[in-house]
């Protein structure tokens, strides 16, 4: 009996890692959702549901692919709005899952104005408080509306927010981001992500 529990079919087999998209398919102002692994993602999860915990946006740079996102402050890092490559942003480490949506009809003088506002808002602090109403600190789904605001992209006044202790007022989860008119996959993995430890 002991024996059989040994056995190599009773140990834990490694996740596959989250499906990083093609580099080449993402395009300025796509969405890259992220279902993050660290106590904030699960917070955010608890909260606002869904598959995903925290968005930001892709830009093609000379470099490749980033992503401009806004995160809390965590140890040495001060957080706010950063800039990292695509590859960092979906690294195993803190994605447990991540897909790339795009919004269709962005013209070429949308996507310019959305990176610019982005571009421009680097550095920006985090926004601890959650808080739609006042642009001096960013939260991660601010962010994104903040800049499809900018570009002159129509976006929906009645996204679902979420009412939690000690906020307030309702924080937009990233979920949320997920019910914006004509949204459309760009990749994804296939089926309802894995469980993950």
């Amino acid at each position: 009996m002991a024996l059989a529990l040994l056995r190599p079919a009773s140990l834990p087999q490694p996740l596959p890692p989250p499906v990083l998209p093609d580099a080449q398919a993402i395009e300025d102002g796509d969405l890259v959702f992220r279902r993050g692994r660290d106590a904030v993602s699960t917070l955010v999860l608890a909260h606002g549901g869904g598959r995903f915990s925290h968005v930001g946006v892709a830009l093609r740079s000379t470099t490749g692919v980033v992503v401009i996102h806004a995160i809390p402050p965590e140890g040495s890092h001060p957080g706010g709005v950063v800039e990292e490559p695509l590859e960092q942003f979906a690294a195993l480490a803190l994605a447990a899952d991540i897909a790339v949506f795009r919004l269709p009809g962005l013209g070429d003088g949308e996507r310019q104005r959305l990176r610019t506002y982005l571009q421009q808002r680097r550095g920006t602090p985090f926004d601890a408080g959650l808080r739609m109403s006042e642009d001096d600190t960013l939260y991660c789904t601010e962010l994104v509306l903040r800049a499809l605001h900018a570009a002159g992209v129509p976006v929906p006044d009645d996204l679902p927010g979420v009412q939690a202790p000690l906020l307030a007022e309702p924080a937009i989860p990233p979920e949320a981001l997920l019910g914006l008119p004509g949204l459309q996959a760009v990749t994804s993995p296939a089926g309802p992500p894995p469980p993950r430890p």
